[in-house]
């Protein structure tokens, strides 16, 4: 299984990322993409990406950071920097629009997200989207600046229930993830049984949205071993085998990320 977004450069983790790592390929994860959330972690997850096989980084900026107190062109040089001259980073994210939980206003957060676009676009990166509460917004930018360079090679992260992401995704061949909030939303359930299977990569958003069972018992902190607790819930959802969850989430992930060695 290919776990396509765990924040293993969490503090929580700090120390852990080994036993986690081990957890994980036990229980059947074999890769892991790890996000960045600023330039600090994004440059944790490139360094863990380093050190283990068959785990990945991406570099972005979230945001829900303090986007407004960054010098805007000396920080979107860093990034570029860390997308050029990290072989291990296969991703610009997580980045998008927040307007739930949130430093800076909507309008610097647009402009941090239009240009981390254009970063993925201009190093042939995947783009890993975050949105809440904020989906028209997304779909705004998206329509404007979403190049065909970005079809299979774009995902919206723990997508929300939302019909125009998924027409969005339908139409541009944008991946949806699906997070562990599956187990236990009913609403998400009843979205994600729409979803072609095609589109779907599975990520446990690690530490973040425990799946159940093992949310019942300890809800934080969520691990990569808990994916297949996920995609067992997607099998029964569409009421088809794990193994064909299992095989057709990790295809579709292997080409969001342009992995060749899987």
């Amino acid at each position: 299984m290919f776990d396509t977004h765990c924040h293993l450069n969490s503090e929580v983790f700090e120390n852990k990322v080994v036993s986690t790592i081990q957890n994980a390929r036990v229980s059947g994860v074999e890769s892991i993409l790890v996000p960045g959330t600023d330039l600090h972690n994004s440059k944790i997850a490139i360094q863990i990406a380093n050190d283990f096989s068959n785990v990945f980084a991406a570099v972005g900026l979230h945001p829900t950071e303090d986007l407004e107190s960054m010098d805007f062109d000396e920080t979107v040089f860093k990034l570029e920097e860390l997308v050029k001259y990290n072989e291990d980073v296969q991703a610009v994210g997580e980045v998008g629009l927040d307007y739930y939980r949130y430093k800076s206003p909507p309008r610097i957060q647009k402009l941090f997200f239009i240009e981390q676009i254009k970063i993925a676009v201009k190093f042939n990166k995947a783009l890993i989207i975050h949105n809440r509460h904020s989906s028209e917004d997304v779909v705004k930018i998206l329509d404007k600046h979403f190049n065909s360079a970005l079809k299979f090679k774009a995902v919206f992260h723990s997508i929300e229930a939302d019909g125009q992401l998924l027409k969005f995704a339908e139409n541009n061949g944008v991946f949806i993830g699906v997070a562990g909030d599956v187990t236990y939303d009913l609403v998400k359930e009843s979205f994600i049984k729409n979803i072609p299977l095609d589109l779907i990569v599975l990520e446990t958003d690690s530490p973040y949205q425990t799946p159940e069972p093992t949310r019942r018992i300890v809800r934080y902190p969520n691990e990569p071993k808990n994916l297949l607790d996920i995609a067992k819930k997607v099998a029964e959802i569409k009421n088809i085998s794990l193994e064909k969850v299992i095989k057709t989430t990790n295809r579709n992930a292997v080409k969001l990320f342009a992995i060749n060695n899987q």
